[in-house]
């Protein structure tokens, strides 16, 4: 499974504790026409090792990530994947009818302090966190997502600021979904962010 170092808004301002630039990008995969359907991200946990390939269903993709394999789905509520263990259903995600879009699925890893700079996406960012902690500012004012919550859901298009709370490092799987022909990240957001999360 090839993976490349994502270059995009998610970028951490503060040092990463592991990987260069704090995100490992699996690449894009076209969701398709029927996008609009989307009722949720689901992570379902393949196995403990490379190899698990023949578990992967239509429309699925498999990661290695957060040192397991993972097989992640964009569907309805409550759908299964052979071969899987679920491990968590995070939606609905807010999609426009009628539009298509890209899964750009990314690990996340960000020492205490770390910070986005200031960014939006063209689609719903969603994550998964397996560990640490984390503030969203944006311009409707802050929001938390800890490890064992039900994940976290940011809609398309909104300028946003995240920072890593807490003293454990945030290790997180990342869904950006993104209207194909689009960037999946823009930096020309003329938001400026208040601080909410330094308080």
């Amino acid at each position: 499974m090839g993976c490349g170092i994502q270059d995009a808004g998610d970028l951490p301002t503060g040092k990463p504790a592991h990987r260069p630039g704090g995100v490992l990008d699996h690449g894009p995969g076209v969701v398709g026409p029927n996008a609009r359907h989307a009722a949720l991200l689901a992570h379902e946990h393949v196995c403990q090792s490379r190899g698990s390939g023949g578990a992967k269903g239509p429309g699925a993709t498999v990661m290695e990530a957060l040192d397991q394999v993972w097989l992640f789905s964009i569907g309805a509520a409550g759908g299964r994947t052979p071969g899987g263990k679920r491990v968590a259903e995070i939606g609905p995600l807010p999609v426009k009818a009628g539009t298509k879009y890209t899964a750009q699925y990314m690990e996340a890893i960000f020492p205490p302090g770390a910070e986005t700079r200031p960014h939006t996406h063209p689609g719903p960012e969603a994550w998964y966190h397996a560990a640490g902690g984390v503030c969203l500012e944006t311009p409707e004012g802050k929001a938390f997502g800890r490890a064992g919550d039900n994940g976290f859901i940011v809609p398309g298009d909104r300028p946003m600021r995240l920072t890593v709370t807490e003293t454990e490092e945030r290790r997180s799987i990342v869904l950006i979904l993104y209207e194909t022909g689009k960037p999946a990240s823009g930096l020309d957001t003329k938001w400026v962010p208040k601080g909410l999360c330094r308080d």
